[in-house]
């Protein structure tokens, strides 16, 4: 995963590298692996960090920053930011227990805190919504001028459970013996979330050929995505679509070329999806079409 630049954007517009203050890119350094809390700059300042919710993508994450100012006097003109530092997530709101936190941009919020006093504790809220599933990271800062303390806490997101359905019909129910006819299979996102690496998979019943295979994948209008991702591939009897990431709304459908048997008989043919994120509704995640040969 890309991570963004860890700003800290009123410490390094006031220090600055060569005041002693450290540099965004030398910060991204420091926090590339970082794990739960873990503090890149230490100042005079104590800071900790800690997160409460779901840890699931759309869903609110509240991450609590704790600034204490451990000597025994005052420190004049603290300020800091908080901000998420990967591109998996949106900053929703802070809010400080003492002083100001306006936004600063999409990613982060700039907190003027004033004077702490010996001994005092500011506690800084924030509200995070994750937008992709993978690791989170959200960074805070706070200090004097040329004496500022860096934290990052990184979190894994897990996918939130959305909607794939796949439904499918024969274009002839009752196909004559040796006649071709297709089986059409649509597979769906209803939502409410971006469905990952969806797959397609239908196994053929022994008396039924693939003729062919074609895919084709529909986007909703308002999707970045700008070609079909969608490709199959057969193996014997069996026919496999990569679908890859639907978003809410897309569908991709895949029509099988088959031809009859000579026999009369009934054939259940049965297709199923499957995706690395979770299904809300793994009822209809299968779908089987009955044809009979007369």
């Amino acid at each position: 995963m890309k991570l963004r630049q860890i700003s800290l954007p009123l410490l390094t517009l006031f220090l600055g590298v060569g005041c002693g203050g450290s540099s965004p890119a030398d910060l991204q350094s420091a926090g590339r692996g970082a794990s739960r809390d873990v503090v890149l700059l230490q100042g005079t300042l104590l800071m900790s960090v800690s997160t409460t919710g779901p840890a699931q993508v759309g869903l609110p994450q509240t991450f609590t920053t704790v600034i204490t100012n451990p000597t025994a006097a005052a420190i004049d003109n603290v300020f800091g930011s908080v901000e998420v530092s990967s591109l998996n997530g949106t900053m929703s709101s802070a809010k400080a227990s003492q002083g100001p936190c306006p936004r600063n941009g999409p990613p982060d919020f700039i907190c003027f805190f004033g004077t702490m006093a010996a001994g005092a504790t500011i506690t800084v809220t924030s509200v995070v919504v994750p937008t992709d599933a993978g690791p989170l990271s959200f960074a805070s800062n706070a200090g004097p001028m040329n004496d500022d303390t860096a934290d990052s806490t990184t979190i894994d997101i897990a996918p939130s459970p959305t909607d794939v359905q796949v439904g499918g019909f024969a274009s002839n129910g009752s196909p004559p013996r040796g006649g071709d006819f297709t089986y059409t299979f649509q597979v769906k996102n209803n939502g409410p979330f971006t469905a990952d690496a969806v797959s397609f998979s239908d196994t053929l019943p022994a008396v039924l050929p693939v003729n062919s295979v074609t895919v084709s994948f529909v986007l909703p209008p308002a999707s970045v995505i700008t070609s079909p991702p969608a490709s199959c591939t057969v193996t014997g009897q069996t026919v496999s679509c990569d679908v890859g990431n639907m978003p809410v709304g897309s569908q991709a459908t895949v029509v099988i070329g088959t031809t009859a048997p000579l026999d009369p008989q009934t054939i259940v043919n049965t297709a199923s999806i499957a995706s690395t994120t979770p299904d809300r509704n793994p009822a209809n995640g299968s779908a089987s079409v009955t044809v009979q040969i007369k």
